[in-house]
Formats: C-alpha cells, sequence, structure tokens
C-alpha cells in the first residue's frame, strides 16, 4: 500500500539514498536509482492521492499526512520552493482540522488506537516541520498548533477519560481492550514529542517530560 511504502520503506530508502551519493564509490549508482525511485513516484502519486481521499472523505489523516509528506521529502517536486510548498499545506489542511483541545478528529475516534494514530499522524507533521526549519521557513504558528497537540496527547496519556469519548466511535482499525489502549498509547508517542522538543527547544516541555505519568 502506499501507506506502508511510504512510511515504513521510502523513507529509510531516500535517507540511505541521499547518505550513498556523499561517497565517490556509491555516488554514481546512488544518483541512478534515486532518479528511478523518483521517476516511479511521479507516476504513482496521483493515484495514491486520489486513493486516500476517497478512503478518509478528505479527513487528512495520518495517510495522507505519510504520502504528501514523503513527497517533499523525496524531492518529487522540481525545486525545493515546491517542495517547502507542499509541506505547508500538508501542516495547513492538517492544523485546520484540528480541535480546540488539540485533538485530531480523524485519529482520536479509532477506539484503543486512537492515541497511537495520534501520535503516527504527528510524527509524521513533525517532518516536514523539520524540513522547514532546516531551510529556515518554519512558521511559529506551526509550532505553536504542534504543540497544542502535543499537550493533548500528553494530558490523554495522563487521563484516558480526555479521549474515550472521541475513541468511543472505534473507528476501523478500533480495539475495545483497555490493556490496547495502554499499549498502543505510548506506541512512538514518546520518541517524537521528545524530538519535537529538541528540535525545536521547547524546555518546559523537555522538564514535563522527566515528570511524565500515564494513566
Amino acid at each position: 500500500s502506499g501507506f506502508a511504502l511510504s512510511s515504513r520503506i521510502a523513507y529509510p530508502m531516500f535517507i540511505a539514498l541521499e547518505t550513498a551519493i556523499h561517497h565517490d564509490i556509491t555516488k554514481k549508482e546512488a544518483i541512478k536509482t534515486r532518479d528511478q525511485l523518483i521517476k516511479w513516484f511521479k507516476k504513482r502519486r496521483q493515484k495514491n492521492i486520489n486513493f486516500y481521499k476517497s478512503k478518509s472523505n478528505e479527513s487528512w489523516n495520518n495517510h495522507d499526512v505519510s504520502w504528501e509528506t514523503l513527497l517533499a521529502v523525496a524531492g518529487i517536486e522540481e525545486n525545493i520552493e515546491d517542495s517547502i510548498e507542499r509541506i505547508n499545506k500538508i501542516l495547513d489542511k492538517s492544523f485546520a482540522k484540528m480541535r480546540a483541545d488539540g485533538s485530531m478528529p480523524s485519529e482520536t475516534k479509532r477506539g484503543a488506537m486512537a492515541l497511537h494514530y495520534t501520535a503516527l499522524n504527528l510524527s509524521f507533521l513533525l517532518r516536514g516541520m523539520m524540513i522547514l526549519q532546516a531551510n529556515e521557513k518554519i512558521k511559529e504558528k506551526y509550532i505553536y498548533d504542534f504543540e497544542k497537540a502535543v499537550d493533548y496527547y500528553l494530558l490523554a496519556l495522563a487521563d484516558f477519560k480526555l479521549i474515550d469519548s472521541y475513541a468511543a466511535e472505534n473507528h476501523n482499525p478500533g480495539r475495545d481492550n483497555p490493556k490496547e489502549l495502554e499499549f498502543f498509547a505510548l506506541h512512538g508517542g514518546i520518541g517524537m514529542v521528545r524530538l519535537f522538543a529538541d528540535k525545536f527547544n521547547r524546555s518546559d516541555l523537555k522538564k514535563r517530560l522527566t515528570n511524565l505519568t500515564i494513566d
């Protein structure tokens, strides 16, 4: 699937290729392979984007975000400015859907995996924000909105009641077992929050993580 490709396979492939391009012995083959990979993505991207829109009803969930961010990371556009514009659109659409309490509607309805998918979605958004930061194009609004989403995630970790009413929809792939909520809530999320705190120098968030409690 496009999601598995973008989130599990393609990111490390592009990172490996970018590394190989910087070494004389592997540079020629890496450039050739990268060109082939980008050509394949250009051929497939519209099909994948249309698929996600039809499945998510334009709710802009983690599938949409992972694929779109990958296209920006891969340099699928003709220049860096177009890649940056793609990331801006991803962040704008995602944060426009965010509730006032910082929760993401498309992820919080997913039963015992609600916090897991919240963290997964935020991890993809964070990749885009880090690209903007590296190119000195990051907007303060994005940092504020992301921190608001992180705040909700951490509060919900400490008190599952904050997410229960959303998770009760148990939308695919929902789960009912409370023990699964406990397990999936932590899956990958703390690393994402720590990375955000480090990269964007959120000192208060770093202190908060040292005293984190889990429901």
